[in-house]
C-alpha cells in the first residue's frame, strides 16, 4: 500500500470514527437530534472533508504514538461535537431548539465514544502498517535490481548520448507549417 494512501485511509478512519462516536454519544446521552434525509449525503462529505483537511504529509507510513493518538481522537471528537452543535444542518440533523446540556450521562457517553474511537484508530493503524510493509516487500521482490557490472550493450551508451547532445544543439531543419494558399486566405 502506498504510504500516501495509508495516511488517507487513517484520516478517513479518524474522521468517520469521530462522526460516529459523536453521534453515538449524543444518542446514548439522550441529546440525539432528529436525522433528516440529507444526513446520508452529508456524512460521507464530512468524512471527505476530514480526509482532505490533513494535507499531503510525507515519508513512509508510521504508526502514531499513544499520546498523539489520544490528542488526535480528542481533537477530532471535539471538532465534530462543536461543528455538530454549531451547524446541525450541515450534518443532516434537525435541531430540537433546546440548548445542549452537560451532565454525567453526556460526559460518560463522550468518554466511552472517545475510548472506542481510540481502539478503532489503534486497530486500523496496525492493519495499515502491515499493509504498507507487505506492499514494500512485494515491490522490492518484483522490481529488478540493477546488475553490479555494466552489460556489453551499455558500452555504446556514451557514444549515443554524444549524438543526442549534438542533435539537440543543431539548428532546426523544419520549415514549420505550410503557408496559406490564396484560395483559403479569402
Amino acid at each position: 500500500m502506498n504510504p500516501v494512501h495509508a495516511r488517507l485511509v487513517r484520516r478517513a478512519l479518524v474522521a468517520a470514527g469521530a462522526l460516529a462516536s459523536t453521534l453515538g454519544a449524543h444518542s446514548a446521552s439522550g441529546a440525539m437530534m432528529g436525522v433528516s434525509r440529507a444526513a446520508f449525503v452529508a456524512w460521507p462529505l464530512v468524512v471527505l472533508v476530514g480526509v482532505v483537511a490533513g494535507g499531503p504529509g510525507g515519508g513512509d507510513f508510521a504508526r502514531w504514538g499513544a499520546a498523539r493518538r489520544v490528542a488526535t481522537v480528542v481533537a477530532a471528537q471535539g471538532a465534530a461535537h462543536a461543528a455538530m452543535m454549531g451547524a446541525p444542518w450541515a450534518f443532516g440533523l434537525e435541531a430540537h431548539g433546546h440548548a445542549a446540556t452537560w451532565g454525567a450521562a453526556a460526559l460518560w457517553a463522550h468518554g466511552a465514544a472517545a475510548a472506542a474511537l481510540f481502539a478503532l484508530v489503534t486497530w486500523g493503524e496496525l492493519w495499515l502498517e502491515r499493509a504498507a510493509c507487505l506492499a514494500r516487500r512485494v515491490w522490492r521482490a518484483l522490481v529488478p535490481r540493477r546488475p553490479l557490472r555494466a552489460a556489453a550493450s551499455d558500452a555504446a551508451a556514451p557514444a549515443l548520448m554524444g549524438v543526442a547532445r549534438a542533435a539537440a544543439r543543431s539548428p532546426r531543419t523544419s520549415r514549420g507549417p505550410p503557408g496559406r494558399t490564396p484560395a483559403l486566405a479569402r
